[in-house]
């Protein structure tokens, strides 16, 4: 399935929607959405992977940076609907251990 993101802003929150594969060849993309939000530190920034497929090591960097980016900035961020295969990486990986209160 060919990678797609979006954004999606209410009052509280700034959502990355990510669907599809995450890799190589995508990342560049991802890492230009986020970037347009990653600094907003007046709203909780999620990143929504419920249509999330696949997951490669860029695609993995790419999250790690934004988490500890929003890390810095001493704002909030929320990583939802990880998809169990993907929560797997993230757990071999030792990514889990930085998502804190993100949602399954």
């Amino acid at each position: 399935m060919k990678f797609q993101v979006r954004t999606e802003e209410t009052e509280q929150k700034i959502t990355i929607v990510a669907e599809g594969e995450l890799d190589l060849s995508t990342a560049p993309k991802l890492t230009e959405v986020i970037g347009q939000s990653v600094g907003r530190t007046d709203k909780l920034l999620e990143m929504d992977l419920g249509a999330l497929q696949y997951i490669d090591s860029t695609g993995l960097g790419v999250m790690i940076s934004m988490l500890k980016e929003r890390d810095r900035l001493n704002a909030g961020v929320a990583i939802s609907n990880i998809p169990p295969k993907i929560k797997r990486l993230f757990d071999i990986t030792g990514v889990s251990r930085f998502l804190g209160g993100s949602r399954q």
